[in-house]
């Protein structure tokens, strides 16, 4: 009888814990504002003002969409290398080596941004 009530007592001070943990976390104050490794990782931007938002906006999109754009037309031209009767595995390397460097300029680009943005907040 003492190892059954040691048990239950055990398992609803686990369920309280589990409940005071999910409590603490805000998931509902939209994006970035809640618990975990993300929430600090990531910068809010609503700290961030209208205008410098739609500045950062403006130029992420004016120096990252004309990649976007290439790397769009480079996986259909690979596709369709892929859909050809007999693929040329040599063109078709070399177009995968042209996407994986259009990925790396666009990750470079998305990185330099955000360090921009971040000293902006600090």
């Amino acid at each position: 009888m003492k190892g059954k009530v040691v048990v239950v007592a055990g398992l609803l001070a686990g369920l309280f814990l589990l409940a005071q943990g999910a409590m603490a976390c805000r998931w509902t104050l939209g994006p970035w504002k809640g618990c975990g490794y993300w929430a600090k990782a990531r910068p809010c931007w609503s700290r961030i003002p209208l205008e410098k938002a739609s500045e950062v906006q403006e130029l992420y999109l004016k120096e990252v969409l004309p990649l976007r754009e290439k790397l769009i037309q480079k996986k259909f031209e690979l596709k369709r290398l892929w859909l050809k009767e007999k693929p040329d595995l040599q063109r078709i390397l070399s177009l995968q080596k042209e996407i994986f460097a259009i990925k790396a300029e666009i990750a470079e680009k998305t990185a330099r941004l955000r360090l921009k943005v971040m000293k902006a907040l600090k």
